[in-house]
């Protein structure tokens, strides 16, 4: 051993303590056949390289003879974190045919490490920068890149492939694991897309309530063998909103429900990565008497919407839609009856039922998009960090109307598109930056004349924890609430993305000649009482409304509940 220890360190000694605990390690050397007899070799790291070997022969208790391969190749799985991460915890194992890894994890880095398991040769540990249900990217300092991506492993050195091989046991679980099988993210969405709620239902989440999750699992094991077998995955969740002023000139609280049922039906290409599916929502938004949260702000003079999405129009089919995907989702296109505000100036808070509650932190109030109609959008990463999405939508949509009338006959559309970066694919829309441009059709019956506009939004997740975000939009014509808008704010997430803060002030000018600024504010906080039940507080307050100018300051209480299997 000494001779090793020279190898290593060029010198002999107690000086020497710290660094063999730092680097010696030792693995399982190569062996052709199974035996009761095992070679460990012992070395050292050297430059990312295992070297100075030295070879010892241990023996295997309670050897078997009919061992399977598959039984050695668990015997190589790594169960620990190498020494120079001592301290990290192991969320996930990889195995091919030649290649052993593990993903350790210490707070919020990440690190994927590992070596091939014949020779030996090339000791990985490399940095972790994309993690997800679906993909994981890591890079090192010396050029070598690796992508795990449906069930493949990729190794990349200075831009030269040096091994492409299948994943063996891809039933290991993580630390971000899901309660079905429900992982695939729309390729345009945004967080209030279907997909994009589907995934994010299904993480998991620490839970106050356990014994609820307990309850509830037989129905998620239902749906994630439903979801194996037949290629539909779906949700069912109820949403409860009740909101209080603190003064008014007319009625002072509002209180609305909504049910919801939607999913994603993938009937072409399962398991590629060019799928297609049936996409759908369907929903019965409803009030407890008088008036519906979405209205309850016009009570007292606001020019927006305090409760958005918590209107009354009974049932209605809000998402009826062809999604298709190609190169993994990196380009897409949907087609039929969709929901503009899910892809249209998306950033990481724009989902009304799980995040800020004020249009003016949600789709940008200076965009007078259209309900849900007929349309069509497509999608596509031009680079590994620009994307580009347009498309146009019938504005005149319903959601208790098929539409075609009104898209073919009326024939008046709202138009956008949208130029963007981010820090990859999988974070677009919560790293993101983006210009937004606009143009709606004067819809003669309704009388409003043709309006369009161009908004600007910036947003980055910070340690997976932080999301400050900056939007502004202008708009010419009358159809947005807005002629100008900026708002600002911060999300910060808690308890493994369960328990999530959002702050945000906006101030706005509204579109309609003589009308004053107003000012807007909100804070909420996301309780995340069990797995898929969470109450969510708020308080909005508002200066200067602009209908009521005998009024300064109005304060909107609020209670939101979801709850969701």
């Amino acid at each position: 051993m000494m001779d090793l220890e020279y190898k290593c360190f060029n010198q002999v000694g107690s000086e020497n303590d710290e660094k063999k605990y730092q680097t010696y390690l030792y693995r399982i050397a190569e062996q052709k056949e199974p035996s009761e007899y095992l070679r460990i070799e012992v070395g050292c790291w050297q430059n990312n390289q295992f070297t100075a070997t030295s070879i010892i022969n241990g023996l295997l208790i309670n050897y078997n003879s009919s061992s399977s391969y598959n039984s050695q190749l668990s015997s190589q799985t790594i169960i620990q974190c190498p020494r120079e991460f001592t301290g990290w915890d192991i969320i996930k194992t990889f195995e091919t045919e030649n290649y052993t890894l593990a993903l350790c994890q210490q707070n919020n880095n990440l690190y994927l490490v590992g070596h091939e398991k014949q020779q030996h040769e090339a000791f990985i540990a490399a940095q972790v920068i994309t993690n997800n249900d679906t993909l994981i990217l890591a890079t090192d300092d010396n050029g070598l890149f690796i992508e795990i991506s449906n069930n493949q492993l990729k190794i990349t050195l200075n831009d030269e492939v040096i091994a492409q091989e299948t994943i063996l046991n891809n039933n290991q679980e993580t630390n971000a694991e899901t309660l079905s099988d429900y992982q695939n993210a729309s390729g345009l969405g945004g967080p209030s897309s279907v997909n994009n709620e589907l995934r994010e239902d299904a993480k998991q989440k620490e839970s106050l309530f356990p014994e609820i999750d307990e309850t509830f699992q037989p129905w998620f094991e239902f749906k994630e063998k439903l979801a194996q077998d037949s290629g539909l995955t779906f949700g069912i969740d109820y949403n409860f909103l009740y909101q209080n002023l603190s003064q008014s000139a007319g009625l002072d609280e509002a209180s609305g429900g909504m049910f919801r049922v939607f999913g994603n039906w993938n009937l072409l290409g399962r398991n590629t990565d060019s799928p297609g599916s049936v996409v759908f929502k369907v929903e019965n938004r409803h009030i407890f008497p008088k008036i519906a949260p979405q209205n309850l702000g016009f009570e007292t003079g606001y020019v927006g919407l305090t409760g958005t999405q918590f209107g009354d129009f009974g049932w209605g089919v809000t998402n009826l839609y062809w999604q298709q995907k190609f190169n993994n989702g990196k380009i897409s296109f949907v087609i039929g009856k969709v929901d503009p505000t899910d892809y249209v100036g998306i950033y990481g808070l724009t989902n009304p039922v799980t995040h800020f509650q004020n249009l003016a932190f949600l789709t940008d109030p200076s965009i007078a998009v259209p309900n849900q109609g007929l349309g069509i959008a497509v999608g596509a990463m031009l680079s590994d960090n620009i994307y580009f999405i347009t498309g146009f939508s019938d504005a005149n949509g319903e959601p208790t109307r098929d539409g075609f009338d009104t898209f073919f006959d009326d024939a008046e559309y709202f138009k956008h598109i949208e130029l963007g970066y981010t820090s990859s694919f999988e974070r677009r829309y919560f790293d993101n930056i983006h210009l937004t441009a606009w143009h709606i059709d004067e819809r003669e019956k309704a009388q409003v004349p043709d309006s369009w506009g161009v908004a600007f939004s910036a947003s980055w997740f910070i340690d997976d924890q932080w999301i400050p975000f900056l939007r502004m939009g202008y708009s010419e014509g009358d159809a947005a609430l807005n002629e100008r808008n900026i708002s600002i704010g911060l999300g910060r997430y808690f308890s493994r993305n369960g328990d999530l803060l959002g702050v945000g002030l906006s101030w706005g000018k509204p579109a309609t000649d003589g009308l004053e600024n107003q000012v807007t504010s909100e804070a909420f906080y996301r309780i995340q009482m069990s797995q898929n039940w969470a109450i969510t507080p708020s308080v909005q307050v508002i200066f200067d409304p602009a209908l009521n100018p005998e009024k300064d300051v109005i304060a909107v209480f609020g209670i939101r509940s979801r709850l969701n299997f």
